[in-house]
């Protein structure tokens, strides 16, 4: 699985040369690491954490 992981830890023009800058497969950092379970708690998390900023708004 190494050809599905892909070390670029210092990506300073990331926003200008895209991933393609960085590499050559579209994978920067080691995808084989994640399970489904690792993904539920992310998605998880960012659905909590938006709908707590979207809170804010509607309290205005």
């Amino acid at each position: 699985m190494d050809q599905d992981n892909h070390s670029a830890p210092e990506r300073p023009h990331l926003l200008t040369l895209g991933m393609a800058g960085y590499t050559g497969n579209g994978i920067i950092g080691q995808p084989s690491l994640g399970s489904a379970p690792k993904g539920s708690a992310i998605l998880d998390s960012l659905s909590k954490s938006a709908a707590a900023h979207l809170a804010l708004l509607d309290d205005s």
